[in-house]
């Protein structure tokens, strides 16, 4: 395994830091889907002990980010067709309910803030930084569940949000156009702003269904 993939880790908080540095280094991409994750090499970049390494790829593997192999250690995972339908019924429920909510909930200071959300991510796609992207989308979708003002869902949604991050990142492994990740938010943000509750869920599930579809089959072809 090369060296030089993650930063060494300062004493404090060492945990949460292991944990917060190999979540980041995953879902950026350093290491790929189905890449053996060696307690050892990872501790010995990182200075620290296998201890805090160990903690976090089990913390990682609950997140869904990480498969643990008997006898065979940590290995990323591999998101299958499969995978991506189930993270897409689940988002459709969530996100489509969460849109709804914030149509009928939010302030209108909120929905300025989420726009200028959505103006970021056109403004990325313009400017074709896909990782970038991925990141603001993510902030975009958790900012309309944090909106919908039921901390309940927003926690089932932090708890699936490894997974969506690293879902969404296989849009760059397939080669989907950072303008239509963007433009694919343009009708939720539309009807949001006009406070059509129906109209508002429906645009949001049909994003996601788009979204899910366009990477499912390109997968297919490579």
């Amino acid at each position: 395994m090369p060296n030089r993939r993650l930063p060494k880790i300062a004493p404090g908080q060492l945990g949460d830091r292991v944990l917060a540095s190999l979540r980041e280094a995953i879902l950026d991409g350093v290491f790929a889907a189905g890449e053996r994750l060696i307690e050892t090499s990872l501790a010995e970049q990182m200075s620290v002990s296998r201890g805090p390494v160990r903690d976090a790829l089990r913390m990682l593997a609950a997140e869904g980010i990480v498969k643990l192999h008997p006898y065979r250690g940590a290995s990323v995972a591999v998101l299958t067709p499969e995978d991506i339908i189930e993270i897409l019924d689940l988002r459709v429920v969530l996100e489509g309910y969460a849109a709804r909510r914030v149509a009928e909930l939010a302030t209108q200071e909120e929905i300025d803030h989420l726009r200028s959300i959505f103006d970021k991510m056109h403004e990325l796609a313009r400017q074709g930084e896909l990782g970038a992207l991925v990141k603001n989308d993510i902030a975009f979708h958790e900012e309309i569940c944090r909106l919908s003002r039921n901390s309940r869902w927003l926690q089932v949604w932090h708890l699936f949000a490894p997974q969506i991050e690293m879902f969404l990142n296989l849009s760059d492994r397939v080669y989907m156009d950072a303008e239509l990740i963007a433009r694919m938010h343009t009708d939720e943000m539309e009807a949001i702003e006009a406070r059509d509750p129906e109209r508002a869920e429906a645009a949001a599930q049909a994003a996601l269904r788009e979204t899910a579809q366009t990477i499912v089959a390109r997968m297919a072809e490579i």
